[in-house]
């Protein structure tokens, strides 16, 4: 993959384009491998809930473990839309409101 884009923040390696199939990913750094499946699951499951998330993978390259998410033109990143917020458990369910 070819890196195509900065990334957002400290943890993301930033926009990479797979020339296979076309598909552009956003990709970070995982802390290990199971923070990595936790991510991808909680994905799967929002999706699951009919929440628009993108589709993420687990990807290792040597000893590094990273996720990749599919990248969507036109979404707004949680840090954009909330800028120095930290999202938690109450502020989540005011959510569907304020987006529907």
């Amino acid at each position: 993959m070819q890196k195509v884009g900065t990334p957002a923040n400290a943890k993301g390696l930033g926009i990479f384009l797979d020339a296979t199939t076309g598909r552009r990913y956003y990709v970070k750094k995982a802390a290990d491998i199971d923070n990595a499946r936790n991510e991808v699951l909680f994905g799967a499951l929002a999706r699951r809930f009919g929440l628009n998330v993108p589709e993420t993978q687990v990807l290792q390259d040597g000893d590094g473990v990273y996720v990749a998410s599919a990248w969507v033109d036109g979404i707004v990143m949680a840090d954009d839309m909330f800028p120095g917020c930290a999202i938690d458990a109450q502020v989540l369910a005011t959510l569907p409101r304020a987006c529907p």
